[in-house]
């Protein structure tokens, strides 16, 4: 009886609202007065040295005298829907550390030195442990929508200390000589900051010496997927993220954990029978880049899901957005016949 009274009531129910002909819907016009732009700075920054090129995917700019420009500062706007989104340009960008000015260089799109979105290269060294400050205000914009102007804004972040990494053994396996796709592991030891909670992200590149149809020496270099590293994100101005991320949790009490991996080994010159160096780097975060990576992973997982509860990504960007983060980065290498 009482299934027969509740469907009843909800076919008429069914029937009222689909005779009310949107009666029971109202368009809401947002209200956009006083919306204003605001600065939006993008910097994840290392003690980057010639090493870091066998790891990343594409190509990075240099500079006149053939320096690789890694690190580097990003500068835009937020913005409404109605204007223009993703514009990347000039200002007046300063850092600093407590020792002084860092020195920094604008690369403009279509410089001699680059094609890509504009960017503010840093020249000087870092020094882990350090404190470093950034300022970036909308004023000598020298490229971007010129009537976008925003307040100064600011951030703050320090540089983690070098973690040591030790190669305790390693080894690289082709299961099938006729396959496309060869593995390995690398049996590492840290000896980890004292009273740190520390996060790395861990990732290594097979190298091997070959000799070119030239006959002249060269090198391929071959990135590996480290087990669990296929969560990524991509991004316009920094490339693919590697959301991977390692605690000392995942060690034990000696530091020591073994890193599987994988790698493409179809390359025509790359030659299974003659030995390899595989290259390990050991990227420890600050506190600012962890949240930012572990924020960024869930914003791409939620993707278009209406269920999911909203994700903001992290920023320490004062009176704007944005993040300006460090890691410090640790190698190590090995060869395996």
């Amino acid at each position: 009886m009482k299934a027969a009274v509740f469907f009843r009531f909800s076919w008429m129910m069914l029937i009222l609202i689909c005779g009310c002909d949107g009666n029971f819907t109202q368009v809401v016009e947002a209200n956009r007065k006083g919306i204003e732009a605001k600065g939006v700075v993008f910097s994840l920054l290392s003690n980057s040295d010639i090493r870091d090129s066998v790891f990343f995917e594409q190509n990075y700019d240099r500079d006149k005298n053939g320096i690789v420009l890694f690190n580097r500062i990003y500068v835009s706007h937020s913005s409404l829907s109605s204007q223009p989104q993703n514009v990347f340009y000039g200002g007046k960008v300063e850092l600093r550390s407590e020792s002084g000015d860092l020195d920094i260089q604008y690369f403009e799109t279509g410089n001699a030195n680059t094609d890509k979105e504009p960017f503010f290269a840093v020249l000087s060294s870092f020094e882990p442990g350090n404190v470093y400050f950034l300022t970036a205000k909308s004023e000598g914009q020298k490229s971007g929508p010129k009537e976008i102007q925003w307040t100064p804004v600011s951030a703050i972040d320090t540089m983690p200390l070098p973690v040591e990494i030790q190669i305790e053994n390693a080894e690289v396996r082709h299961p099938d000589l006729e396959g496309t796709e060869s593995e390995g592991f690398i049996d590492i030891k840290i000896i980890d900051e004292p009273y740190r909670f520390n996060a790395y992200q861990v990732e290594i590149s097979v190298i091997q010496n070959v000799t070119n149809e030239n006959g002249l020496p060269s090198k391929i270099i071959i990135p590996a997927v480290v087990e669990g590293s296929e969560d990524r994100v991509n991004s316009e101005v920094f490339g693919t993220y590697h959301l991977n991320l390692m605690t000392q949790a995942a060690f034990n009490r000696q530091g020591q954990r073994r890193i599987d991996f994988t790698f493409p080994s179809n390359n025509s010159s790359f030659n299974r029978q003659k030995p390899v160096t595989l290259m390990i780097r050991l990227s420890n975060l600050s506190d600012n880049y962890l949240e930012f990576l572990t924020s960024s992973r869930q914003y791409y997982a939620n993707g278009d899901n209406p269920f999911a509860e909203p994700t903001e990504i992290y920023s320490n960007i004062d009176n704007g957005y944005g993040i300006f983060a460090f890691s410090t980065r640790s190698f190590a290498e090995i060869i395996v016949e």
